[in-house]
């Protein structure tokens, strides 16, 4: 999925329009549009603002998945002392749409 389809449903999701996200990002609706539309992609400065915004991560909105950490959080869910590795599997899959916070050094 591109970053401008991505943009697109979370803005969607939140029952916004685009001139809401370009006031909250203080670009123009236009910059807005060409995102949406795979014309222009936000600049790289703007990838935390726009994460923060929907609460989402930049991996998020770049579509970018790192299967290592699937493999870490199903080994830490073991740790739970479940009866199952499915039952590990099952609890990281309740997990994935949550948002946790993220500890800066």
């Amino acid at each position: 999925m591109s970053i401008g389809r991505t943009i697109k449903e979370l803005r969607q999701k939140k029952g916004i329009t685009q001139e809401n996200l370009s006031d909250a990002l203080h670009v123009s609706v236009q910059t807005v549009s060409r995102w949406e539309n795979g014309v222009n992609v936000p600049d790289l400065s703007v990838l935390p603002e726009l994460a923060v915004y929907f609460k989402v991560t930049a991996d998020d909105l770049l579509g970018f998945e790192r299967k290592d950490t699937m493999e870490k959080l199903i080994k830490t869910t073991e740790l739970f002392e479940l009866v199952s590795k499915q039952e590990a599997e099952e609890m990281v899959l309740g997990f994935k749409d949550e948002k946790f916070p993220v500890l800066k050094d």
